[in-house]
C-alpha cells in the first residue's frame, strides 16, 4: 500500500482533522424581502383596487325589433342619441335614461348621419336634408334640403359675438359635401325659413359660407374656439378660420 495514502487512512479512522486556516467572509447576508405595503406589490409596482362595475340604467330605444335595428348612436353631457335605421330617433337623458322625446325623421330607410348636439340644438342628416330641433323638447326647428348630399357627419359650431355693448350666441352647421366642400349653415336664418317659410331677403340660400378643397373629404369637422380643421381621405389635414358674419349687424 502506498505509505502516504496508508497515513492519511490511519488518521481518518483515529478521528483527527486538519484545521483549515480561511480568510472569514465579511459580506453581509441579503436582507429578506420586506413585507409589501397595502397598494403596492413585491416588484413595487401600484396595485389599483378596480370596483366592480354596475349599470347605472337601461332604456330601450323606440323601434321594432322585429325588422329594425340600431344605426348610430351618440352622447353628450346631457342626452343619449339612437338612431334607428328605419329613421326613428329616440333621445334619452344621460343621467337616468328617461325619454325626451322621439321622433321619425326623413324617408324610411334613408341614409343618416350620427346627430350633432350643443347645449340646446339636435342636429341630424337624412339623404340631403339637415332637420334641426330642440335638444330636450323635439320641436321641430326647421328641415333644409342642400344642393348637394353630405359625406360625413356635421358639427354645430357656436361662438359668442360681440358688438357694442351686445352679445350674442351665433350658431352654425358645418356638414363636409361629397364634392369636397366645406359648407358652413347659419342656424338663425334656416330657423326663420322654418318659421316664415322663407330665408331673408339678403341670403339667397342657407349657405354662409363654402370652402373648396377638390379632396374626398370622410371625417366629420373638428371645432375650436374659433378655427376648424378637417382631414381628407388623401391623408391631408387642413385648418380654416371661421367666417363670423351676421346679417344683423
Amino acid at each position: 500500500m502506498n505509505p502516504v495514502f496508508r497515513k492519511g487512512l490511519l488518521l481518518a479512522l483515529s478521528g483527527w482533522v486538519p484545521t483549515v486556516n480561511a480568510q472569514e467572509d465579511t459580506t453581509p447576508a441579503p436582507a429578506p424581502p420586506a413585507a409589501a405595503q397595502p397598494g403596492e406589490s413585491q416588484d413595487g409596482r401600484a396595485i389599483y383596487s378596480v370596483p366592480s362595475l354596475k349599470p347605472q340604467w337601461q332604456a330601450r330605444a323606440v323601434l321594432n325589433r322585429a325588422t329594425d335595428k340600431l344605426k348610430h348612436l351618440t352622447a353628450d353631457e346631457d342626452v343619449v342619441v339612437a338612431q334607428s335605421m328605419s329613421g326613428v330617433i329616440t333621445v334619452l337623458n344621460s343621467e337616468n335614461g328617461r325619454e325626451y322625446w322621439s321622433s321619425h325623421i326623413g324617408r324610411t330607410n334613408a341614409a343618416t348621419m350620427p346627430a350633432a348636439t350643443d347645449s340646446q340644438l339636435l342636429a341630424v342628416i337624412t339623404g340631403p336634408t339637415i332637420h334641426a330641433f330642440e335638444k330636450f323638447t323635439g320641436r321641430r326647428l326647421f328641415s333644409y334640403r342642400m344642393p348637394q348630399s353630405p359625406s360625413a357627419s356635421p358639427i354645430i359650431f357656436r361662438r359668442e359675438v360681440t358688438y357694442g355693448n351686445s352679445t350674442r350666441m351665433l350658431r352654425w352647421i358645418v356638414v363636409p359635401m361629397i364634392d369636397g366642400s366645406i359648407v358652413s349653415f347659419d342656424v338663425e336664418s334656416l330657423e326663420r325659413m322654418g318659421r316664415l317659410g322663407t330665408l331673408p331677403d339678403d341670403v339667397w340660400r342657407g349657405e354662409q359660407w363654402r370652402f373648396v378643397i377638390s379632396e374626398d373629404i370622410r371625417y366629420s369637422v373638428l371645432a375650436g374656439s374659433s378655427r376648424l380643421g378637417f382631414a381628407t381621405g388623401a391623408g391631408n389635414i387642413y385648418r380654416i378660420m371661421q367666417c363670423i358674419y351676421s346679417r344683423t349687424w
